[in-house]
C-alpha cells in the first residue's frame, strides 16, 4: 500500500479511484477527508458499497448513509439498508443513527432517479419497506409517504412474495381524491 504522503503527490481522481477500491473503514473515510480536501465528491460518486457491512457500528452506518445520500447515491442507500436491516426492525436503524426521513427519503429518490452508479436491488428495496409497513400505528405523514413509496415499487410488490401495498390501500380506501386520481 501506498503511504499517504506518497499518495498525496497523484491527481485526485487517480487517488479517489484507488482509494474507492479499498474496504469501507472508519480509517478510510478519514484518509478521504486528508487526501482529498474539497474533493471528497470523487471518492463518494465511485465508491464500491458493501451490502450488510455495518451490522455494529452506529456511527459508521450514520455516516455512511449521510454521504452517500449528500451525493445522490440513493440507490446504493437502499441496498445498504435495506440488506442491514434483513434481521432486524426499522427501528434497529433509526437506533443506530439514520434517521426514519432517510429511509422514506432514500426509498422515494432511488425509485424516482436515474443513477449511472447504482443498480437498485429489489430484494433489498422490498426489504426496507416491508420493514417501514411493520412500524406500529404510522403518523399521517408517514402513511402518506409510504403509499407514495409503494405506488413507486408497486411492479416488485405482490401478494404472491408477502409484500403488500398497506399504506396505498389505506389511502386509496380513505381519500376517495386519490382513489380517482388513479383510476
Amino acid at each position: 500500500a501506498l503511504p499517504a504522503a506518497e499518495l498525496e503527490r497523484y491527481p485526485g481522481e487517480f487517488a479517489a479511484r484507488l482509494l474507492a477500491h479499498l474496504p469501507f473503514s472508519v480509517e478510510l473515510f478519514h484518509m478521504v477527508e486528508q487526501l482529498l480536501p474539497g474533493q471528497e465528491a470523487l471518492y463518494w460518486q465511485s465508491a464500491a458499497v458493501p451490502y450488510k457491512k455495518f451490522q455494529t457500528d452506529p456511527y459508521e452506518l450514520k455516516y455512511v448513509v449521510e454521504k452517500l445520500m449528500e451525493y445522490e447515491r440513493y440507490a446504493a442507500v437502499v441496498n445498504l439498508l435495506g440488506r442491514s436491516v434483513a434481521d432486524y426492525s426499522a427501528d434497529w436503524l433509526v437506533c443506530k443513527g439514520v434517521e426514519e426521513e432517510t429511509l422514506y427519503r432514500a426509498l422515494i429518490m432511488a425509485g424516482t432517479t436515474e443513477s449511472s452508479a447504482d443498480t437498485l436491488d429489489s430484494y433489498a428495496a422490498k426489504n426496507l419497506i416491508k420493514k417501514l409497513q411493520q412500524r406500529d400505528e404510522p403518523e399521517r405523514e408517514q402513511l402518506e409517504l409510504l403509499s407514495q413509496i409503494e405506488f413507486i415499487y408497486l411492479p416488485w410488490l405482490d401478494e404472491c412474495t408477502l409484500e403488500h401495498t398497506r399504506a396505498l390501500y389505506v389511502k386509496l380506501a380513505n381519500d376517495p381524491d386519490s382513489f380517482c386520481r388513479i383510476i
